[in-house]
């Protein structure tokens, strides 16, 4: 005989939760174009033909709100041979998969849909110091989703792609961090300690020139460091968006981590980057 309770289904739904993080899922990024163009996968342990991102060794994420490896992932603090030429306006696409991405791999996952959350974007203009706890970190891009529907599972549906303008930025090298936090496991009760994931690579660009196209950032603009931009102490948590129970509420309920944006309405989205020719 079959039925069904309102005991059983939270049962349920707390056990799925449980097992989740146990599947083996994860994501990392392979590659960014620059206004449509592809620049290749861009790490050697990738078998990428560049070498312009600070790959991590492997796609698992960081779990500790203390660890160095906050900033750019493990081996984000060794310096990468090539560094990607872009100036302010020019579209970045980044690309990210499971085990390749989507146009690779087509039928690629990208990640599990279990694993929703935000998306962010913050860039450095201080390569050295960003992987060195310096508060060099702006927060340029970030969203939850739009409606019922978590930026995740946007990122899944676009074949691992999102995208952003470049804002204006005074010629010199940058590291561009774009980060996933994976909220599946960030619940909390009786049995059940909250855990958010969070998985970032950062991209070595090189503004060859300073512009007037693309948006300015604040003069005001918060800076922060990583570790330090998240609360480390698992109190203040909730506040902060990194307790949160994705079975039980929505993404209009959600508060995104990190600083208040350094840059307002900076043209982003999901998929390839609309083009644009260097004038």
């Amino acid at each position: 005989m079959l039925f069904s309770s309102p005991l059983l289904t939270v049962s349920l739904t707390v056990l799925t939760a449980t097992l989740l993080p146990t599947v083996s899922a994860h994501v990392r990024l392979f590659a960014i174009s620059v206004n449509g163009m592809d620049q290749g996968v861009g790490c050697n342990e990738l078998n990428g033909s560049k070498d312009y991102i600070r790959c991590p060794g492997n796609d698992n994420p960081i779990l500790d709100m203390k660890s160095e490896h906050l900033a750019c992932n493990t081996k984000g603090a060794e310096e990468v041979k090539e560094w990607i030429k872009v100036t302010g306006g020019d579209k970045i696409t980044f690309h990210w998969g499971h085990n390749k991405r989507s146009q690779d791999k087509p039928d690629d996952m990208i990640i599990d849909k279990s694993h929703l959350g935000p998306l962010m974007v913050y860039v450095s203009p201080d390569p050295a110091g960003a992987v060195k706890r310096g508060k060099t970190w702006s927060k340029i891009h970030q969203t939850a989703g739009e409606g019922d529907k978590w930026a995740m599972i946007s990122l899944i549906e676009s074949k691992g792609l999102h995208w952003i303008e470049l804002p204006q930025l005074p010629k010199g090298k940058y590291l561009l961090r774009p980060e996933l936090l994976a909220l599946h496991s960030a619940f909390r009760d009786a049995k059940h300690e909250p855990e958010p994931q969070f998985y970032m690579s950062c991209v070595q660009i090189e503004v060859e020139k300073d512009s007037k196209k693309g948006l300015k950032l604040k003069d005001n603009a918060e800076k922060v460091a990583f570790p330090g931009a998240y609360p480390t102490e698992k109190a203040g948590w909730a506040a902060a968006g990194l307790e949160f129970s994705v079975y039980q509420k929505t993404v209009k309920d959600y508060k995104i981590p990190g600083p208040a944006l350094a840059v307002d309405n900076l043209p982003a989205g999901f998929g390839h980057a609309p083009k644009r020719r260097r004038v």
